[in-house]
């Protein structure tokens, strides 16, 4: 299809670092028909040059200023400002990205960077356009905003181009039409368009918005930051900006800043945003509980139907030590995301931990086939398990729980535990190792790993893992207890008795402490010891009885 021949003077403004492009301009629009006109082939010979520059910007109906690095020269700047005063439309044909000078800004703008063909095609479109009427524009962009209200998106834009056709220079109707593509799902069109509109208008705070949103959606998260902080110098009291700018270093990691963001958000709009969700997500991340719980609770009363927020609150509630809390929150998120894995794995695990494992077990089946890469789920799982005497069963999910987390210390060490019942102890062993190996604090592992190289006869061994995890946790009973045990295999029956004394001293109800006491009495025949036995032995009986019911 030809395009239209536009009854227009063309006057090209440029400087001489752009000489070959400029000449290139002129007899692409001279090919089209359209009258131009250029000092390189229109001065004639002979002819006074600054009396034919005269002549020229005085007839021209029209300037194509060529924008680059080599138009900020007085000459250039002088005819461009000459139209400007005569109040003749310029068109800035833009060749790079240097800055326009900011009395050009409003200006149309036809992009020749890197498509020379596609930009004459735009340039003589544009030019064909109906002659610019600003009033009209106004009258088409109301239209379109009716569109709009109505949802007929279609037909918005319909409106909106009208508008722009009429008076390109309008930012309003630039926005708008964005606004209706980004409706629409056209997001790179919207992009455009909310780039226009800033172009036309720096400080159009919403426009910069509506970019970084769309930016921050498509992963392009340093320049949503640069959005969202233009919005913010534009409407200081812009709390979605606030929100989304701490959203988005949330994503990058920087909590802090995004703190920052997500607290200023709640003081701009302390009635509506969704920000108390998010900051208390970090609260909790950070530690601080009591403060995370205290944005979680407003954040479901704003919105108490948001699964995420139940999720974040039980597992806040578990950090407090309120299991009974956290099971009504995991509940609460299943009710309104029966697909959220996370809360299936949570209600799992409180229910192990109240002994319920049938419950726990199904909960968390749901939690692997809703996310078969959750190795924490494979953990509870085992555990639940464990518990119920299914060894088998459970080192299946020991084993995928590690080959899912290699490096989660209680993973092995619960493998560790699941061999030990099998008397693997040598597999028993390396896993305690690793174990302790990633996290050497790790008190039952060292206990675990003394019981086993209890069981392998090397007592010594477990005499300096029972130590390791006394040091590590002086209220240990269990492993004075074994350690006590491993004196008298040793025949240093004070030194057991004095461990088993400590048991006691720590739970006065430990039945196995009285009756290893009482053996050890007899074992070191000392006066006095056989009554002492007995007394224990006596009080074992007692214990064991009242366990059983008897």
């Amino acid at each position: 299809m030809e395009e239209q021949v536009v009854t227009t003077q063309l006057y090209i403004n440029y400087g001489h670092g752009d000489d070959d492009f400029a000449l290139r301009l002129y007899e692409a629009l001279a090919a089209y028909g359209q009258p131009v006109w250029i000092d390189q082939r229109d001065v004639k010979r002979g002819e006074d040059w600054h009396a034919a520059i005269n002549n020229a910007l005085h007839n021209s109906s029209h300037m194509l200023l060529v924008w680059s690095d080599q138009a900020d020269t007085r000459e250039v700047q002088s005819e461009w400002m000459h139209f400007l005063d005569m109040q003749k439309p310029i068109i800035i044909i833009r060749r790079d990205n240097h800055p326009l000078h900011y009395n050009l800004q409003r200006l149309p703008v036809v992009d020749f960077a890197s498509d020379f063909e596609g930009g004459v095609r735009k340039l003589m479109s544009y030019l064909a356009s109906p002659k610019q009427d600003p009033k009209a524009a106004r009258l088409a962009l109301e239209q379109g905003n009716a569109a709009y209200r109505s949802h007929d998106y279609t037909n918005a834009i319909k409106a909106y181009n009208r508008a722009i056709a009429l008076d390109a220079t309008n930012a309003e109707a630039h926005f708008s039409r964005a606004m209706a593509f980004l409706r629409l799902g056209h997001t790179e069109r919207a992009l455009e368009g909310f780039g226009e509109a800033i172009r036309l208008e720096p400080r159009m705070a919403k426009a910069h918005y509506y970019q970084g949103q769309i930016l921050r959606s498509q992963g392009e998260h340093a320049r949503a930051l640069n959005s969202f902080t233009e919005t913010l110098k534009c409407d200081p009291n812009h709390a979605p900006s606030y929100y989304y700018r701490g959203l988005t270093f949330d994503l990058l990691g920087d909590s802090e800043r995004a703190l920052s963001d997500y607290s200023e958000a709640i003081r701009r709009d302390p009635e509506n945003t969704p920000a108390y969700g998010m900051r208390g997500s970090i609260y909790y991340a950070q530690g601080r509980y009591e403060e995370a719980l205290n944005d979680l609770d407003r954040a479901v009363l704003l919105d108490p139907t948001d699964p995420t927020i139940y999720l974040m609150r039980a597992k806040t509630f578990e950090a407090l030590g309120s299991q009974q809390q956290a099971l009504k929150d995991y509940i609460q998120a299943i009710k309104h995301d029966e697909n959220l894995a996370e809360a299936y794995r949570g209600r799992g695990m409180i229910y192990g931990s109240l002994g319920n494992y049938d419950a726990a077990i199904n909960d968390l089946n749901h939690a692997i086939r809703l996310n078969s890469a959750d190795g924490l789920a494979y953990l509870a799982r085992g555990d639940a398990y464990f518990a119920l005497g299914n060894i088998e069963q459970a080192l299946h999910d020991y084993n995928e729980a590690i080959r899912l987390l290699p490096d989660n210390p209680t993973a092995l060490h619960n493998r560790g535990v699941a061999y030990l019942a099998q008397n693997r102890l040598q597999e028993a062993i390396d896993d305690f190792n690793r174990a302790i190996q990633l996290e050497p604090q790790f008190g039952s592992a060292f206990f675990n790993r003394g019981n086993a190289h209890f069981e392998l006869g090397q007592l010594n061994a477990a005499l300096a893992d029972y130590d390791q995890a006394i040091e590590i946790d002086s209220t240990d009973a269990g492993a004075f207890h074994n350690r006590g045990i491993t004196y008298n295999k040793l025949g240093m029956y004070n030194e057991a008795i004095q461990d088993f004394n400590h048991v006691l001293s720590l739970d006065p109800h430990y039945a196995e402490a009285y009756y290893n006491r009482h053996l050890t009495y007899i074992q070191r025949g000392q006066p006095g010891d056989e009554r002492l036995a007995k007394a224990d032995m006596d009080q074992y009986r007692r214990l064991t009885r009242n366990m059983s019911g008897d």
